[in-house]
């Protein structure tokens, strides 16, 4: 009987062991992700370009392609949330309806000042502060778009 409780005892400890050792190490995977979306407001808010398809046919198309993609990234960021345990509020707004109070929440911005006027404003009124930061602009000669840090295109 003394063997029995001897061995269970050990069992029971091996186990608690193990899972303490395998919470150690997925917590070790996930703090760097967790310091990258550790939003400070735990409120965040995601801002989208309003988009619309004038040569669709309303009937036969529910939002545009575009629209689609936007939201397919607005999940890739939530799905990290959810992977590091984050547990703040999501919103999800469209620029046209971002209104003067929603500069109180941690802001997401989706796409480029091309598209998304809200971004725009975000990196000109951060690009101020900060002037080493990426800068969208048009090449010279051209009517594509870049990304630009100092130099480099």
């Amino acid at each position: 009987m003394e063997r029995y409780l001897i061995g269970l005892a050990a069992s029971t400890t091996s186990v608690l062991l193990t899972l303490l050792v395998q919470r150690f190490i997925a917590w070790w995977k996930r703090r760097e992700h967790g310091a990258l979306l550790d939003f400070p407001r735990k409120e965040i808010l995601f801002i989208y370009p309003a988009r619309s398809d004038p040569s669709a046919d309303p009937r036969k198309v529910i939002v545009p392609r575009t629209a689609t993609e936007d939201f397919l990234a607005i999940n890739n960021v939530l799905s990290a949330l959810i992977k590091v345990r984050w547990l703040g509020e999501v919103h999800v707004k469209s620029c046209d309806h971002f209104g003067a109070d929603d500069k109180e929440h941690d802001l997401v911005l989706i796409c480029s000042p091309r598209t998304n006027p809200k971004t725009a404003e975000a990196l000109e009124a951060v690009g101020n502060k900060y002037p080493g930061l990426p800068r969208f602009e048009r090449e010279q000669g051209s009517d594509r778009w870049c990304i630009r840090l100092e130099n480099a295109t």
